[in-house]
Formats: C-alpha cells, sequence, structure tokens
C-alpha cells in the first residue's frame, strides 16, 4: 500500500478502493455518483450520516482554522438548514434504495428533537421498515451548544 501524500485533495468523482470497499468523492443526491460507485451492484448495507438540518452556522470566531475549521464564515454544510433536510434525505434515500441489496439494513445516524421526525418521515417514505433504534452513546459532544442546554452524549441511528 502506498503512502499517502503529505497534502491529499479530493475532486468530486474521485473513487478510492479500501480493500474490498469504496469511497466516492460526490454528490449522494446525484444518480451519477452512484453508478459510478456501484455500477451494476448493489450494497449489503447502509451506513450514512446525512447534515442534521440544525444549521449550525460555524463561524470562524467559534473555530480554529488550524484545525480545519471553516474560516470564511458561511454555513458549514449544504443542505443543513431545516427547510433543506427533508429534499436532500429524499434525494439520497431514493437513490441508496436503487442500490441496496432488497432486506439489507440501513443505519442512519439522526439528530434529537424535531428533525428526528423528519429523518423518520422520509425514511418511511422511501417504503423501508423502519425495525428499530439503537443508541450511540457518546462519551462528549463535539457540536456546539448553548451553555444553558445540557450536552447531547448520544444519537440516535434508525
Amino acid at each position: 500500500m502506498p503512502e499517502p501524500p503529505k497534502d491529499p485533495v479530493s475532486r468530486p468523482g474521485d473513487l478510492y478502493e479500501l480493500g474490498p470497499h469504496r469511497l466516492i468523492c460526490g454528490d449522494s443526491r446525484e444518480p451519477a455518483t452512484w453508478e459510478r460507485l456501484f455500477g451494476r451492484e448493489l450494497a449489503d448495507c447502509t451506513w450514512t450520516d446525512p447534515p442534521y438540518g440544525v444549521d449550525l452556522q460555524i463561524r470562524v470566531d467559534r473555530m480554529d482554522p488550524d484545525k480545519g475549521a471553516v474560516t470564511n464564515g458561511e454555513d458549514a454544510f449544504e443542505g443543513d438548514k431545516p427547510e433543506e433536510t427533508p429534499p436532500l434525505l429524499a434525494a439520497v434515500f431514493r437513490q441508496a434504495d436503487l442500490h441496496l441489496k432488497r432486506g439489507a439494513p440501513i443505519y442512519i445516524a439522526a439528530p434529537h428533537g424535531r428533525m428526528l421526525t423528519v429523518f423518520q418521515e422520509e425514511f418511511l417514505r422511501v417504503d423501508w421498515l423502519l425495525h428499530q433504534t439503537l443508541v450511540w452513546s457518546r462519551t462528549a459532544s463535539r457540536t456546539p451548544q448553548p451553555p444553558i442546554r445540557p450536552r447531547v452524549v448520544h444519537r440516535p441511528a434508525q
């Protein structure tokens, strides 16, 4: 296995083979991304952690640019405003459904609160079976949260 470059750069369309797995840099809403990743094959399972629709508004004054933070004052994630989340999830879930084996397990990290309902609605709209919710028990929260709220230290995975 060759050593990675000192300053790696990924571009849309780059496809990496990691043993029997593949990773693509691309827009998961776009059929071409999925077709390049899978060809005619189908996935055995899906694990995804899409934007939560919580409008984090991560700004330069709250982040350290030396740690890879957003430094231009723009939103950290495209599609992470509450009103943008349902169409984003719908497009990605439709594409995932086309590239999954029948009955394949699907794990989707999701937020708490109102947006969890949005995630569940879009999940069910694809006609997937919501069988159970797993809890990822975290030892600390990495998401900036107001100091008056308790820190969230776990996330549901549908």
